[in-house]
């Protein structure tokens, strides 16, 4: 019996005791060190009759070696006796914090009779025993007397669960949800049981919501139920962690549904809304009429919207459990599109019809048929379950947005045409073509890029493409104030959502773009490559002349990897908008993460020189040497491209001179802070770049250049000599130090 069941379930059972008589058995099982199983007593096998004594019991050391925290034993142990058509139970022990106490009687193999006592179920010692963190703490109360009446069970029971405690960064660690402070909730259940029949009333609350019902009935014969039910939320603005969004108002929602085994028989429901603000449109009120009646596997359904933002006068049909048939028509319309001016962000006016009926068998269209018109634009889709054609006439795009709730991401009239000569959604065939032109829309953009987006930017685009055997074959071209997408062509696969696609875009002026980077840029490129999705974006992009060098680089999921060849470093600087001090070919290699918007960059500079600047020509006058004529042979610059800053070190070293720079900051305004030491023959000075990268200011240490004069002139000429001409230079370095620049040191 051990080898079975250890084969049967894997758990190492040891049956340390089995005795069994036609009177009497005695059993003792332990499994794993973790349980403890024993039942002894007397038995009749003939008559199926016994009287047994039994213990259940979970040890406390093998809970610890498990991680768990129970304090003690879990243990419960009574009595069973009488026969398997009518027999009674009893027991007591201890479980999960609370003492718990039972009583039943069980006859023609249904409950008669129960007395059931547990107060203070610990439950996060449930969640413990269940090998699940601690989302919540609380306690549980059972509390069940049921007697029985002339065999028939009559009697109470009452359940209490409090959840005092709530790990809410848990519970949004392990399952992304953001509870609302407060969701910590009181349930009382109390069920009456008269005979077959059991009678239901209950309430859940907590500091936002309360789902509750009066009566509900249970009849335990015929598996029927019924209920009414009533969900109140006082006042929504509670919710706003949880629906990610800034919403108030009230939602009260009653009702009554029967339910007769597994199948709806009837559902009466009425839904109001009161004062409801969200997405910046204007306070709603509205109310919602839904009824369903169920005749077998079929449900019949109605539904009515009354709000004062649009409303559904028509929505009724029936679906079908068995094989997933929905048949639908609908009739709704808004009068008034005006009040959806402030999410627009325009001012927009008319109305919106809708009409439509479709029948469908699962996903398979048998009949379609669907008119819309927003403002004077049109919809229309029809089919007759072979085929499918969808027109798209003048169509809003702002107004259209604003009745999916949506902001007024672009402006414009839409045109398309759609026809699917198959409507088998394993294999779709057809053709498409669209066009739409207008503005970007600044407000709705700018809030979703959280950056300036700029104010009327025109579009203009053109789509066109076919379907083979559900993949989707695309060719688009879209024209901007910001760049031109000459090229985007591809394919995708409806099956695998595999994307592949080549592309064309010309940046024809930087200067256009820089808002994305919050800086002034310059320049223009254009840009060649393939962009491809298979569970993660991958693309390669290329260049030809960019600062009039050559990229090549690639995206990974968020990962940018970029090489540029050959690129004058004037014209990078300048396009950056970052300090243009140095004259060279680079060859610069970068890596970004878009998602943390982190990155560096390494530039070789070799064979540069510097260009002629507040720095070289201060240089100049204390050394008296030009280092603009110094080629540099050691010239490298390293970059932490930081979130709103960039960090630089550099390092020039030529035949005659060397400049380094450790930690300069150039931030997203192009505010300077660099600091840099020059060495100049035995000369030696330090300072540092400040102000802007549009007015740059430079200032020295005057102690470093006093010390450079020291080194200089000290060359054994006499000390007097030294001290005069020291005096000379100090003057003359003031004077000139004046006029340069601001000292900062």
């Amino acid at each position: 019996a051990q080898d079975k069941i250890r084969t049967m379930t894997g758990l190492d059972v040891n049956i340390s005791k089995f005795e069994l008589r036609f009177s009497s058995l005695d059993l003792a099982v332990k499994v794993a060190d973790m349980a403890e199983a024993r039942v002894d007593g007397n038995l009749s096998l003939f008559s199926l009759g016994f009287d047994l004594n039994y213990l259940l019991a979970l040890d406390k050391d093998y809970i610890k070696a498990m991680n768990l925290s129970l304090k003690d034993d879990l243990s419960f142990g009574g009595r069973v006796w009488g026969k398997a058509s009518d027999f009674a139970v009893n027991g007591k022990g201890y479980l999960f914090g609370s003492n718990v106490n039972l009583d039943a009687r069980v006859l023609n193999y249904s409950p008669l009779e129960l007395k059931l006592l547990a107060k203070g179920i610990k439950v996060e010692e449930l969640l413990d025993l269940l090998a699940k963190p601690r989302y919540a703490s609380g306690l549980l109360d059972i509390n069940a007397d049921i007697k029985a009446k002339d065999l028939v069970p009559d009697g109470n029971a009452l359940i209490n669960l409090a959840i005092n405690s709530i790990n809410y960064k848990l519970i949004e660690q392990d399952f992304n949800l953001t509870l609302p402070k407060g969701s910590e909730l009181g349930s009382e259940i109390l069920a009456s049981v008269k005979g077959n029949d059991i009678f239901i009333k209950s309430k859940t609350q907590n500091s936002y919501a309360s789902v509750s019902n009066e009566k509900a009935h249970y009849e335990l014969t015929s598996g029927a139920l019924k209920s009414d039910f009533k969900i109140v939320i006082p006042e929504l603005a509670k919710l706003e962690s949880l629906m990610g969004m800034k919403v108030q108002g009230a939602i009260n929602l009653d009702g009554n549904a029967s339910v007769l085994g597994t199948n709806l028989d009837e559902l009466n429901a009425k839904l109001i809304a009161s004062k409801i603000l969200a997405l910046e449109l204007p306070s709603t009120n509205a109310t919602l009429i839904a009824k369903a009646k169920g005749q077998g596997d079929k449900i019949d359904f109605n539904a009515l919207l009354d709000s004062t933002l649009a409303k559904i006068s028509e929505f009724q049909g029936f679906y079908r459990l068995s094989n997933g048939e929905l048949s639908l028509t609908t009739k709704a319309n808004v009068s008034d599109l005006s009040k959806f001016e402030k999410l627009a962000g325009t001012s927009i006016q008319g109305k919106a019809d809708l009409s439509a009926s479709a029948h469908l068998i699962g996903s398979v269209i048998k009949a379609l048929k669907a008119n819309v018109d927003i403002a004077g634009g049109k919809i229309e889709a029809n089919s007759n379950g072979q085929t499918l054609d969808l027109v798209v006439d003048k169509l809003d795009l702002t107004k259209t947005l604003v009745l999916v709730a949506q902001p007024a991401y672009l402006s414009g009239l839409l045109n398309a045409k759609v026809h699917l000569s198959s409507l088998d959604f394993s294999k779709l065939n057809g053709s498409y073509e669209a066009s739409a032109s207008g503005l970007l829309g600044q407000k709705a953009l700018s809030a979703m890029l959280e950056k300036n987006f700029p104010a009327n930017t025109k579009y203009n685009l053109a789509l066109k493409g076919d379907i083979k055997n559900n993949v989707v074959n695309f060719d688009v071209n879209l024209k901007s104030d910001l760049a031109n997408l000459d090229h985007f062509k591809g394919s995708f696969n409806l099956d695998t959502a595999v994307l592949n696609s080549v592309f064309k875009l010309d940046a024809y002026d930087f200067s256009k773009l820089g808002f994305l980077a919050d800086r002034k840029l310059s320049g223009k490129a254009i840009f060649s490559g393939n962009l491809n999705f298979d569970k993660a974006v991958n693309a390669d992009i290329k260049s030809e002349d960019i600062f009039s060098g050559k990229l090549n680089a690639t995206l990974k999921n968020d990962d940018f990897k970029a090489d540029l060849s050959g690129v004058d470093m004037s014209s990078l600087m300048k396009g950056l908008d970052l300090p243009d001090l140095y004259e060279a070919k680079a060859n610069v290699n970068a890596n970004y993460n878009l998602a943390s918007s982190l990155g560096e960059a390494n530039l070789n500079l070799s064979g540069g020189k510097l260009k002629k600047t507040d720095l070289t020509n201060t240089l100049a006058l204390l050394t008296k040497k030009d280092i603009t004529t110094d080629v540099y042979h050691t010239a490298t610059a390293n970059a932490k491209l930081l979130k709103d800053t960039t960090e630089l070190d550099l390092n020039l070293q030529a035949d005659r001179s060397q400049i380094t720079i450790t930690k300069g900051v150039v931030d997203s305004k192009g505010n300077l802070n660099i600091p840099f030491k020059a060495v100049i023959d035995r000369a030696e000075f330090i300072g540092k770049i400040g102000g802007t990268t549009e007015k740059m200011k430079l200032s020295l240490d005057t102690t470093s250049v006093l010390k450079t004069i020291d080194r200089v002139f000290n060359d054994g000429k006499g000390s007097q000599q030294l001290e005069e001409k020291k005096e000379d230079l100090k003057k003359e370095l003031n004077k000139g130090l004046d006029k340069l620049f601001k000292k900062a040191f």
